[in-house]
């Protein structure tokens, strides 16, 4: 995507985001992830950021063996994008994506490192507590058919993805732009209407 145009997507997705985001009365909503989705030409972008309490159970740093596994398995999911997204109206095809779970991931490896030093651990456990907000972040890049044509994106299979409760979309594309809540059982982002 060209920076004119990803500049104009930032600038939107602020504005959008701020409007959704004052709804709310909060940025950091546990179970409310959001999609900021891109259309230029034949290139489509997604971006989804939710707090990590709705994907993995927890927002701290993974430590035990369980929270280590809810990683893992997150990011599996995540780097399988073709079962969170469905596209009416064309076909698109993954050219890149990549996950950001860097927050829940970085004091496993400190514990790792450090998986002999009780006192850090100690500490790790006290400091870190639930006043910890993380957010995982998920970008992907598709090359679509024909842009134009695309219609809607489905998003998760009969529910939305990882217990989410709700999806707030914002959409800009060269004919539109617009913004949606999406829950289950109403998880098609309509575009271009």
């Amino acid at each position: 995507m060209n920076k004119h145009f990803c500049a104009h997507l930032a600038s939107l997705c602020l504005a959008l985001a701020s409007s959704l985001t004052s709804a709310q009365h909060s940025a950091h909503v546990h179970g409310v992830a959001e999609l900021m989705v891109a259309i230029e030409g034949n290139a489509l972008e997604l971006m989804l950021t939710s707090p990590a309490m709705g994907i993995v159970g927890f927002e701290h740093a993974a430590v035990t063996d369980e929270q280590l596994v809810a990683v893992q398995q997150a990011r599996q999911q995540l780097l399988d994008p073709d079962a969170l997204f469905a596209f009416v109206g064309t076909s698109c095809e993954l050219s890149e994506g990549n996950v950001n779970l860097a927050a829940l991931a970085s004091a496993s490896d400190k514990k790792t490192h450090h998986q002999h030093d009780e006192h850090h651990d100690h500490e790790n456990e006290h400091h870190g507590g639930d006043e910890t907000h993380s957010d995982v972040e998920a970008h992907y890049r598709y090359d679509c058919e024909n842009g134009d044509k695309l219609e809607a994106i489905t998003i998760g299979g009969e529910r939305l993805p990882f217990g989410l409760e709700s999806i707030n979309a914002m959409w800009v594309s060269n004919r539109g732009q617009g913004s949606s809540v999406l829950k289950t059982g109403a998880q098609v982002l309509r575009l271009n209407q």
